[in-house]
């Protein structure tokens, strides 16, 4: 169980042990007043049985509840582990695709989608990242510079750094930054980017991968 659901069942045990706590607290001071009130003893009798009977009847309810939550929880944790499963193998599944082209550019289709356009003549980043930026040129995106690669990672910069979202907006900086991961990433050594931005907001992620 997470931390937050166990924070939140104990939290809910406690409230629970609380209200019974309290309940009983109310109903043993009716007691002694039922019991030094000699005029009505039947009536204060009567009224205590009735206080107990109405906190075993809560506490069945709020058990009740307690377990369907429970149960219900338990049955979004396994659809929670389910999907994500599914989420890993189609991640690994699209990561085969990608690689199965080899070298190229990819562009963002009408689908907003990474779309492969056509093969690279190199396999070298540095001539891949060259093909890329003919077709920023055409679109005039800022230009990226390969500095160097630091294991699996193509460390790049920009020649116009700065707030990509102010140049760009949310979703271009968004559709540049993932054409930039996908046709860097599709040299065989790269794996993850790493973009060097002096000045950058914080919607630029710097590292990322595929």
């Amino acid at each position: 169980m997470g931390k937050t659901n166990y924070f939140k069942l104990s939290l809910f045990l406690l409230l629970l042990c609380n209200f019974i706590f309290n309940q009983a607290l109310a109903a043993q001071k009716d007691k002694k007043a039922a019991s030094g009130n000699s005029t009505q003893p039947a009536y204060s009798y009567q009224k205590y049985q009735d206080k107990i009977v109405s906190m075993e009847l809560e506490y069945k309810s709020l058990k009740k509840a307690y377990e369907e939550l429970n149960q219900k929880y338990n049955e979004l944790k396994y659809q929670n582990g389910q999907l994500s499963w599914k989420i890993k193998e189609l991640g690994q599944w699209n990561r085969q695709l990608h690689k199965g082209y080899g070298p190229g550019i990819w562009l963002i289709s009408d689908s907003e989608n990474p779309e492969f356009k056509y093969k690279s003549q190199s396999d070298k980043v540095e001539e891949i990242i060259k093909d890329l930026n003919v077709v920023f040129r055409g679109k005039k995106y800022p230009q990226v510079i390969f500095k160097k690669m630091d294991n699996n990672t193509a460390v790049l910069s920009l020649d116009k750094p700065g707030s990509l979202t102010k140049k760009m907006g949310a979703t271009g900086t968004a559709y540049y930054l993932k054409e930039i991961l996908y046709t860097v990433t599709s040299a065989k050594e790269v794996d993850c980017i790493y973009l060097d931005i002096p000045g950058g907001d914080s919607t630029q992620v710097k590292k990322t991968c595929r």
